[in-house]
């Protein structure tokens, strides 16, 4: 009797979650909901004997995939190629029947998500090598499979509990190593910050779990004085007829451990919110900073409007100091907002049609991590391009002057990476650091100063976002 219930209630939460999807689906395109409903039933019928560790029907997983990427407003092909992307894995068809039955577009999407079968190699960790690089270069093919395959991972790691604890901790690692900085390469905070609370919550629960308390304290502590400054504002603001919406949010867990000497004591001081003001204009966003720095006291000023990161994020960012807490903000338009949560993902919502043409050319076109995955075509081994990887796109970030040009770099980056991925052959230039003459194996710091000897301000500026 147990069994039969436990069975009803899965097969109510799957047509519950695949509802879920169709109305989405149906507030993009209803013309979309018959292909969508097809590809649901083939994935359905082709995973009805399979569970996940969790002893859930597999067919769950999937739908979860797709819906996902149904929210983050994805095309037909995605959402479908979301539902099959573990069928060439798992069961009897393969890539021939998906493009038979949904057509080239999303059996290549299909491709690009399925991992290679460990029977083509001599152990697990080359397999894992040459997935890794196949992910990294699916890129080049259509950026589509590198956010199912995020969707994909996030999920995982939602459900990672179910596993044993060898492979959580493997899982772990990799979306720290791997998946994270894609997210962060591609714009998306929102994926990224997501796949690192889920990776820190397995490698060091103690550290997740004491900064989300302390988190919860501050936002006891803090809200009053947040409050009174969002009144001041607003107040401020409205004199001036600039619109804002100005909320108080918690920091993202991962990004106050990486921040935090791990084992020493959190900063009584540093506030775990900060002020998100999101304003209609580029020159509002100047007079908000304006009118804060009228009246308190501010620090670490950054502006990432004029110099964005290498992941194309804008804003401007500062701390207010204040005798009890220094509470970080961030002052951004809606669209600068919206980019930095989804990244590429949104040109989803802006042109759902053409969104597949025009994320592909971005990401070609200027892209920093498609510029690091070029890099791979003349390395033959998986081993140096997963590492060279991993270096080039950690997510710790610095920031240096180059021939008086703010640059952001990732923190790994050596001088020698730093002239190469400008576009400069190594043997061509003559760089100092801090007035010094360096050779190119250099460690670059935060701060640093450089002067690279042959090239003008004006190339540099026009290749800035290469880190």
């Amino acid at each position: 009797m147990k069994l039969k219930k436990e069975v009803e209630n899965y097969d109510l939460l799957v047509m519950e979650l695949y509802e879920k999807l169709i109305r989405i689906v149906n507030s993009l395109n209803p013309e979309e909901a018959n292909d969508i409903k097809r590809a649901f039933d083939w994935a359905k019928e082709l995973h009805k004997n399979q569970k996940r560790k969790s002893g859930e029907p597999y067919i769950i997983h999937p739908l979860i995939v797709a819906f996902t990427m149904a929210k983050f407003y994805a095309d037909k092909e995605t959402i479908i190629a979301a539902l099959l992307h573990d069928i060439v894995e798992d069961t009897d068809k393969n890539l021939k029947d998906i493009k038979k039955e949904f057509g080239t577009e999303v059996a290549t999407l299909v491709w690009g998500v399925t991992n290679l079968d460990l029977s083509l190699f001599p152990d697990k960790m080359t397999q894992y090598l040459k997935n890794t690089r196949k992910t990294l270069e699916s890129c080049k093919i259509d950026i589509r499979i590198i956010l199912i395959k995020l969707a994909d991972r996030a999920h995982n790691m939602k459900t990672i509990e179910f596993l044993k604890e060898e492979k959580r901790e493997k899982n772990a690692i990799e979306t720290d190593e791997i998946y994270a900085p894609l997210a962060y390469g591609l714009g998306s905070y929102e994926l990224k910050y997501l796949l690192e609370g889920y990776a820190l919550k397995i490698r060091k629960p103690e550290i997740y779990f004491k900064i989300k308390r302390k988190i919860a304290e501050e936002q006891k502590k803090s809200k009053p004085t947040a409050n009174k400054i969002i009144h001041h504002l607003e107040k401020e603001l409205k004199t001036l007829n600039i619109p804002t919406n100005i909320s108080i949010q918690p920091e993202k867990i991962s990004k106050i451990s990486r921040k935090t000497n791990l084992g020493s004591e959190l900063d009584e001081r540093k506030s775990f919110l900060y002020l998100n003001i999101v304003t209609e204009k580029i020159e509002d966003c100047y007079q908000i900073l304006n009118k804060i720095q009228d009246k308190y006291e501010t620090e670490n000023t950054k502006d990432f409007i004029v110099q964005p990161k290498t992941n194309f994020h804008q804003s401007l960012q500062t701390q207010i100091n204040l005798d009890e807490l220094m509470l970080s903000v961030k002052i951004r338009t809606k669209e600068m907002k919206e980019f930095a949560d989804l990244g590429i993902l949104s040109f989803f919502k802006k042109d759902r049609k053409n969104a597949a043409q025009n994320m592909n050319k971005f990401v070609r076109q200027q892209n920093q991590f498609y510029q690091v995955v070029n890099l791979f075509n003349d390395i033959k081994s998986n081993e140096l391009v997963v590492n060279f990887y991993k270096k080039e796109l950690d997510p710790s970030h610095i920031y240096i002057n180059v021939n008086n040009v703010i640059m952001e770099i990732s923190q790994n980056t050596s001088l020698t990476g730093l002239v190469l991925l400008s576009g400069f052959p190594v043997d061509e230039v003559n760089v100092k650091v801090n007035n010094e003459f360096v050779p190119l194996n250099f460690e670059l710091r935060n701060g640093d100063n450089l002067e690279i000897q042959g090239v003008s301000p004006a190339i540099v500026q026009s290749r800035r976002r290469i880190g």
